[in-house]
């Protein structure tokens, strides 16, 4: 199978900027605000859907940052100081886990927005990945950190299997950390461990997204991992370090430069993805951004889904 699917957070739109400034400044209401939203996911979905996507994302616009809906909802997080995500110049609030964490009630679902989709189609949830969200949180309560990733563990399960239950197909866990610090063998074993955890009797498509990162000196332990993709930002990963390494699993290919204004030639990813098959013969490929289209301007951001669809077409013509 050879598929498109988006990574992450989609720019929003210029109205919606507008409409959320309006909001702030009283000069509107919180109805008013949320139908700006839900319209703003609407294109985005009619985007996916119109590319040739499979699995779909509603743009995550009700995601401030990607930690931010689990220091809405999980006792023992607090907000701490804005804080530079990675090498962008983007910032997201930096969790402080304080007490054990624990959650009252399901919460992830509330920031999904979903339309009806025909029967060929299906959604796709982003979360983050629980040891990028142990390692880039303040933690000033656990004395050990593989007690915080079993509690984050917990957490997690609960969330993705409601996930599941509420008819999501695709569950993808963003993990820019594992690539982007240097892990240990046993630290590599021990977050294969907390995914074992989450993903036990998952009925549900999942992925490990790296990006950020060479993926290249991890990618053999990755492959042992319970997920059925995992994700290669193949802008700081070079292909010629990996292309020898049969993979036993789904691959999902970041070869679309979400951090460049830069439109790709679909005949080149075409080719790229023509080598990928080749070498490494992975079980199933999705092409897709290397990370999320935030950083770009809404209008880059969909032309490169077009771009996308694109590349999809030219696959399903000549493979």
């Amino acid at each position: 199978m050879i598929d498109i699917q988006l990574t992450g957070i989609f720019p929003r739109s210029n109205e919606l900027i507008k409409t959320t400034w309006d909001y702030e400044k009283g000069k509107i209401g919180k109805k008013d605000l949320e139908n700006r939203i839900k319209q703003d996911a609407k294109h985005i979905i009619e985007l996916q859907v119109k590319a040739g996507f499979k699995y779909t994302t509603d743009g995550m616009l009700l995601w401030q940052d990607l930690f931010r809906p689990f220091i809405e909802n999980v006792d023992g997080i607090t907000s701490g100081p804005l804080t530079r995500w990675f090498d962008n110049n983007t910032f997201f609030r930096k969790p402080i886990i304080n007490d054990k964490l624990k959650t009252k009630e399901r919460f992830i679902y509330k920031y999904i927005q979903t339309i009806p989709l025909s029967d060929k189609l299906f959604w796709k949830a982003i979360l983050p990945g629980p040891f990028t969200f142990a390692k880039l949180s303040s933690n000033i309560y656990y004395d050990d950190f593989k007690k915080l990733l079993l509690d984050l563990s917990q957490i997690f399960k609960v969330e993705v299997e409601d996930l599941t239950n509420k008819g999501i197909s695709f569950i993808q866990f963003n993990e820019p950390a594992i690539t982007w610090y240097k892990l240990t063998d046993k630290e590599l074993d021990f977050i294969k461990d907390v995914y074992k955890i989450i993903t036990d009797d998952l009925n549900t498509k999942t992925c490990i997204h790296t990006y950020f990162g060479d993926a290249s000196p991890v990618l053999s332990s990755l492959l042992d991992y319970p997920v059925d993709y995992i994700g290669i930002d193949f802008y700081s990963t070079t292909f010629e370090e990996i292309k020898n390494l049969s993979v036993s699993k789904g691959l999902l290919c970041g070869c679309i430069d979400a951090r460049n204004s830069f439109l790709e030639n679909p005949s080149n990813i075409f080719s790229f993805i023509k080598d990928i098959k080749e070498h490494m013969e992975p079980k199933d490929i999705i092409i897709s951004p290397n990370c999320d289209l935030e950083f770009l301007p809404r209008n880059i951001a969909e032309k490169k889904v077009v771009i996308l669809g694109n590349v999809l077409r030219m696959l399903e013509e000549k493979l």
